[in-house]
């Protein structure tokens, strides 16, 4: 497809970009069943918890402090997370993404390797806060930027001719990060629904983010590095600033889907991204996560907590610990993770950690902390861990939604003794989402350093009610910290 010359251009029929843009601009609050619109509440309220805790984390103070070099001003409309000042649409986008992400606590999508409300929730926030949009508006920008950036990410991790349901993760194999890489198309597409574009201009704002797109590298979290973080940043930055560009008459590469993704991934399937839409929402099918770690190892930690809960076993005791999982968790072996982002992609300091005495409520945060981490206790344990992955598990694992996400933990004792545990699902999954009570507990637990627990309770009234609200400044303005 030629490049277009004007943002308006009529959209060339039975294309799939101009097929999903189209969705996205017919698509409004009201057709919304009334459980699509309860779980965008409950991921804006689980992504503002994430962002809560991570503002008060050390290594984004190095962020805040760095804000003017790219935000001369230094004043705007829109709030920062416990800032004393609000900033521009852009400058809040950055930090708040980035607190969300510091957690590695965010939901994800395991179709399409991406974690949505990292950076659309905060994006979408700050530009509505600029805009007086209301509660509704929110919504619904939120849940169709979901249902583009999943749509995107699941035509990159899915193979042509392949069954619906196989997940392969090809960019995340070759060295991408995913989540930030892609970020920013979705974020791009909520912020023309608060602007209520039309088809072409829609997708020129997301050819346009496709030219400024932070390549990020799974590298980052390997090593530990603290840009890990404000790749997500970028990504809610950049694509919010791609939409303000498209609104102002830039244009971008239309057909970014083939001239971007086949640089990705060897063969994208492109019926990914119109297929079946309006059938159901992609925002359905979020994990949410209980465990501040990456997501392909969560039942490895789930399986070893019920292990212990069945067999008590003291770390002197233990000379091994076999973990057998999926391909992905069998990236992250890392056994001496040095900064709390390596520790937080280390199955053998989780682990660790876990026979240490840390509780599910620690892997959500002080099992991450610089004080856990200087403990020596837990080295030479996560020496002791072998992660084996099992091809078996490796296909039950890539597959979408996940009704199975197999972990087998075995634990060897000094004497010879050998304990064993089998699990193949948990909490959080799309095949077994949380309560709504669960999303509160999570979102108290984030929350308490920061606020009252009157300041909690009157934030979780306000987002749980959000399609009520005639003005989302209100909630906004709950976030931050008295001038």
């Amino acid at each position: 497809m030629a490049a277009v010359t004007r943002a308006d251009v009529a959209p060339p029929p039975r294309d799939r970009l101009f097929n999903l843009a189209r969705f996205v601009c017919e698509t409004d609050f009201p057709h919304f069943p009334e459980k699509v619109a309860q779980r965008a509440k409950f991921s804006i309220l689980d992504n503002l918890g994430c962002g809560l805790l991570g503002s008060g984390y050390a290594e984004m103070e190095a962020l805040r402090n760095s804000v003017g070099l790219f935000d001369a001003s230094g004043s705007g409309p829109s709030t920062m997370i416990l800032g004393r000042r609000t900033t521009s649409a852009f400058t809040a986008s950055l930090l708040n993404a980035s607190y969300v992400n510091v957690t590695e606590l965010g939901e994800g999508v395991a179709r399409s390797v991406t974690h949505p409300g990292t950076v659309i929730v905060p994006a979408t926030l700050a530009y509505a806060e600029e805009l007086n949009s209301s509660g509704p508006q929110v919504i619904e920008a939120v849940v169709l930027g979901y249902e583009a950036l999943i749509r995107l990410g699941w035509a990159l991790a899915h193979s042509p001719g392949q069954p619906v349901s196989r997940v392969e993760a090809h960019s995340l194999h070759r060295g991408w990060y995913p989540p930030a890489l892609l970020g920013g198309f979705g974020v791009a597409v909520a912020a023309a629904k608060l602007r209520r574009f039309d088809v072409g201009r829609l997708v020129q704002a997301m050819g346009i983010y496709a030219n400024i797109a932070p390549t990020s590298l799974l590298a980052a979290f390997r090593q530990g590095a603290m840009i890990k973080s404000l790749s997500a940043g970028w990504a809610a930055a950049f694509g919010l600033f791609a939409a303000r560009l498209a609104e102002a008459g830039y244009t971008g590469v239309a057909d970014f889907d083939q001239e971007l993704f086949q640089k990705l991934v060897e063969a994208p399937d492109y019926d990914r991204i119109d297929s079946d839409l309006g059938e159901s929402y992609e925002i359905m099918l979020v994990d949410v996560k209980f465990f501040a770690c990456a997501g392909p190892m969560r039942t490895d930690l789930e399986c070893t907590f019920q292990l212990l809960e069945w067999h008590p076993i003291r770390a002197a005791e233990v000379a091994e610990i076999q973990v057998e999982t999926n391909q992905r968790a069998g990236l992250l072996t890392d056994p001496l993770p040095t900064t709390p982002v390596a520790a937080k992609f280390s199955l053998p300091y989780c682990i660790a950690q876990i026979f240490l005495g840390q509780n599910r409520a620690a892997l959500m945060d002080d099992a991450f902390s610089e004080t856990a981490i200087r403990n020596p206790q837990w080295r030479d344990l996560a020496r002791r861990v072998q992660v084996r992955p099992v091809p078996e598990f490796t296909a039950a694992y890539n597959t979408h939604p996940k009704q199975l996400r197999p972990s087998r933990v075995t634990v060897v004792k000094h004497n010879g003794e050998r304990f064993q545990h089998y699990i193949e699902t948990m909490r959080g999954l799309p095949t077994s989402p949380p309560s709504a009570d669960e999303y509160v507990e999570k979102f108290k637990h984030l929350a308490r350093r920061s606020l009252s627990s009157a300041q909690v309770d009157d934030l979780v009234a306000a987002v749980t009610g959000l399609e009520t609200e005639p003005n989302i400044s209100r909630l906004m303005g709950m976030l931050r910290q008295p001038a």
